[in-house]
């Protein structure tokens, strides 16, 4: 394991009756696996072929009974799992597919194996709903379903308390229902990711009836990709997100040993609860709500938080000046967001001087800090920093464009009445003129021509006159 070889397996291989252990993992190989390779192996106990680039389906390569470890992850294998394993094997302890080509159901047969302790099978192409019986592995502690095209209701599945679960991570699919909130009976359950769904819910205090969370990622909850609402606006792709009934728990901030809390991009609204003083929170992510009110002194100062994004809610007030300087000097955790963001929001005031040097930040834009001319007292490190407009001169820049805008439409609308009284003045003096005209006509017919130096004299005045009243 771990080398450059290169290939394919050889068949022969396949003739080791008495191999225990079978590793080519972290290697450059290729090809389908000869076919029933290792049923042939008769006391395999562990298959670690992780990491090449393996093709072809599984189907036809069941699997010994003496099976307690299966690695197959980071590769190309298609097709289904029906026949992979057998349900005679109940030794089976680690499952690992993740990041392959599966595109079949999960084979109910999963839940006879009572002895696994962990199974990952994200990123693949999985669909269908998930087996009950997976929810009824007695020693089952990590459960992965990330990224595949899984349905149904997880609080049908998972409806029951005393599970061992302690990481369980259904993010990216297009499950539907409520959270399963059976889950959070357990004292074990320590990581538990939902994101990108489909769920039609709200997000309740049954979430803190279990002590021992540290990370849970609830954001998304209605954006996954078979219920994303997209439309187009001028050649640009919008997702528009159902709303997530409700507020968010206050209890959700002062859970004893939850670290990592993720409830973005659910249009929520209401205002931000206090944390405690002891609070374990390193991360709080609430972006792409709709939260309001000020942002509570206790999560500015606290000293635990390295992670604090609230970007674009409608969160008003100040930045204290006391802001906790543990973000200050952080980075992210994640590559493409910064470790304080505030940015899209109405806030206002100074900057607190231990913002000016923060290495990771992003807090200008959309709000209205007060600021310095030469721009000295805004954090040099901000993505907005040479371009940010302090203070209200933004909103006196686009006071002033409206105040222009009503000032010419009302000028047009002046000259639009002049206009019109104008041109009936020229219209009822033209009528004149022609009824002159018309008589001075029968006038010459009957031998008096006086009359028309008259009527040269009147159609002279009468353009002098439009020429004095289109310059008016």
């Amino acid at each position: 394991d771990t080398n450059f070889f290169t290939g394919t397996i050889p068949s022969e291989y396949g003739k080791l009756n008495k191999l225990l252990f079978f590793g080519v993992h972290d290697n450059l190989m290729h090809g389908s696996l000869p076919s029933q390779f290792f049923p042939k192996m008769t006391t395999l106990e562990v298959i670690l072929i992780h990491n090449n680039y393996f093709t072809g389906s599984f189907e036809n390569n069941s699997l010994p009974l003496s099976m307690e470890y299966l690695y197959l992850y980071n590769n190309l294998f298609t097709g289904s799992l029906e026949l992979a394993v057998s349900s005679d094997n109940v030794l089976m302890t680690g499952m690992n597919l993740r990041n392959n080509l599966f595109s079949s159901s999960l084979p109910s047969f999963l839940g006879d194996f009572q002895q696994l302790f962990a199974v990952d099978i994200s990123d693949n192409r999985f669909t269908g709903t998930v087996p009950m019986g997976v929810s009824c592995i007695m020693e089952l502690r990590t459960l992965v379903l990330a990224s595949n095209y899984f349905v149904g209701d997880l609080s049908q599945t998972f409806n029951h308390t005393g599970s061992l679960l302690s990481t369980f991570d259904a993010s990216d699919n297009g499950f539907t229902g409520p959270l399963p909130t059976d889950l959070f009976a357990s004292t074990m359950l320590q990581v538990f990711v939902a994101a990108k769904n489909c769920f039609n819910t709200e997000i309740t205090d049954h979430l803190c009836n279990t002590t021992s969370l540290i990370t849970l990622d609830l954001s998304g909850l209605t954006g996954g990709r078979p219920c994303a609402n997209t439309f187009e606006i001028l050649g640009m792709y919008i997702n528009r997100v159902r709303e997530v009934s409700g507020t968010l728990p206050s209890c959700l901030f002062t859970m004893p040993n939850l670290q990592n809390l993720y409830v973005s991009g659910n249009a929520i609204q209401g205002p931000l609860s206090d944390i405690k003083n002891d609070s374990s929170l390193v991360t709080l992510s609430l972006t792409n709500n709709r939260l309001t009110g000020t942002i509570p002194l206790t999560i500015q100062t606290s000293s635990t938080l390295e992670n604090l994004e609230l970007s674009f809610n409608s969160l008003n007030g100040i930045i204290d000046d006391h802001f906790n300087a543990s973000i200050n000097s952080g980075v992210s955790d994640n590559s493409d967001s910064y470790a304080l963001a505030l940015d899209g929001n109405r806030l206002s005031g100074d900057i607190p001087t231990l913002l000016r040097s923060a290495i990771s930040i992003d807090i200008l834009n959309g709000n209205m800090f007060t600021c310095q001319g030469d721009a000295t007292n805004l954090p040099s490190n901000d993505p907005n920093h040479n371009r940010y407009v302090c203070g209200s001169e933004t909103l006196d820049e686009y006071m002033l464009y409206f105040f222009i805008a009503v000032f010419i439409m009302i000028m047009i609308g002046i000259s639009a009445y002049y206009l019109s009284t104008k041109q009936q003045m020229l219209g009822a003096l033209l009528d004149m003129l022609r009824l002159a005209k018309k008589y001075f006509l029968w006038k010459d017919i009957s031998g008096d021509t006086t009359g028309h130096e008259l009527l040269d004299q009147m159609a002279y005045a009468l353009a002098a006159f439009r020429i004095y009243i289109i310059f008016i």
